[in-house]
């Protein structure tokens, strides 16, 4: 490389680096020393002593791998051009996203290895997203009193309409035709009544007591749980923990419930026989993350934008569960999200700060 494109590399505020087909690293610029550290990017060594390294050893985060993995395998089979994704890193509030763009490198049209350009967008989004979260928690607040005082407003006529079922009942006795219907009614009262638990739920949230815990000793018990429900399904669960233990600042019972939530749909949506994996690693910066991907068929594309959205659901149900379990983690400080393709199934992401 000559001397100009050197300094111009060097100067680029952002890591700049290329591996060869086996993930070795071949350039690196300048950048990782000063920005590495100051921003959270992979840690990737420094100078000279780069130079032949495994991209594989210096990534320790397996969620930032797994990503980069399924990066490297979309250019490599001709799927697109490019490929990009961000990432947080740190806790939430004061951590940074990073955006990764990745692009093949070739020599007279045959593929040699892969670039990637890691660059800063904290401020960007900071300074765009600010407007978005004050609107989403007031637009959360606004439905929350909602469904609440709808809830409340519910709680009386179903108490009557139960009552006058049960009367109906006691009073008209060896009528199947009575009794088929009034059955029906309970039964109609009784899904009533958990959609207004659910909405009370919603609407008038249980305070977070946030003690020191590890969130895998929360799976810990709701695995134990629902194994039944796993085995019924033949399912196989593919389980690695975090190493070393993760302490991070939790509600465990309300944590479990998001467990149990996100568990739940993965388990509706793996095909009989089928394997669930569950994940958790500890970044550097000591953030725990954790990843429950199912191989079932993919959410569609016009569904998965609004799987967070409250009363939104396919299966018939209330639609609070996945609304309920992400406000539950971004009280914690962290953050639900979720991904499908048809190529890689279903994965529900969650990332805690620690304490």
């Amino acid at each position: 490389m000559k001397p100009l494109e050197r300094r111009v590399l060097d100067a680029l505020p952002a890591t700049v680096f290329a591996v060869d087909l086996d993930g070795r690293i071949t350039l690196l610029n300048r950048s990782p020393s000063r920005f590495g550290q100051q921003d959270g990017a992979p840690p990737l060594p420094g100078g000279g002593a780069a130079i032949g390294a495994s991209i594989w050893e210096t990534i320790g985060d397996a969620g930032v791998k797994d990503q980069v993995r399924q990066a490297l395998a979309t250019l490599s089979e001709g799927r697109a051009p490019t490929a990009s994704w961000e990432f947080d890193v740190g806790s939430a509030g004061a951590g940074r996203t990073l955006l990764v763009q990745a692009s093949v490198l070739e020599d007279s049209r045959a593929l040699v290895g892969y670039v990637f350009v890691v660059s800063d967008t904290t401020t960007r989004h900071k300074e765009s997203d600010m407007p978005a979260r004050h609107g989403h928690k007031r637009r959360s607040e606004a439905i929350g009193d909602v469904s609440a005082g709808v809830a409340q407003e519910l709680r009386s006529p179903l108490f009557g309409i139960s009552s006058a079922a049960q009367l109906l009942r006691f009073r008209v006795k060896d009528d199947p035709i009575v009794e088929k219907n009034v059955g029906r009614i309970l039964r109609e009262v009784e899904r009533l009544n958990s959609v207004v638990a659910a909405l009370l739920e919603y609407g008038r949230p249980t305070p977070l007591q946030l003690q020191p815990g590890d969130p895998d000793v929360v799976w810990d018990g709701v695995l134990e749980k629902q194994r039944g429900s796993m085995e019924s399904r033949v399912l196989h669960l593919d389980r690695a923990r975090a190493e070393p233990p993760v302490s991070c600042s939790i509600d465990a019972q309300q944590l479990a419930e998001v467990f149990l939530n996100v568990l739940g749909n993965a388990v509706d949506a793996a095909p009989e026989g089928g394997k669930l994996s569950l994940k958790s690693s500890l970044a550097p910066d000591g953030t725990w993350h954790c990843r429950l991907h199912n191989d079932g068929p993919a959410i569609p594309t016009d569904v998965l934008p609004r799987v967070f959205e409250l009363f939104f659901s396919t299966k018939g149900a209330t639609g609070i569960g996945l609304s309920l379990s992400r406000r539950i983690v971004e009280g914690h400080g962290g953050t639900l999200s979720l991904e499908s393709t048809p190529a890689q199934g279903t994965a529900a992401t969650i990332v805690l700060p620690p304490a």
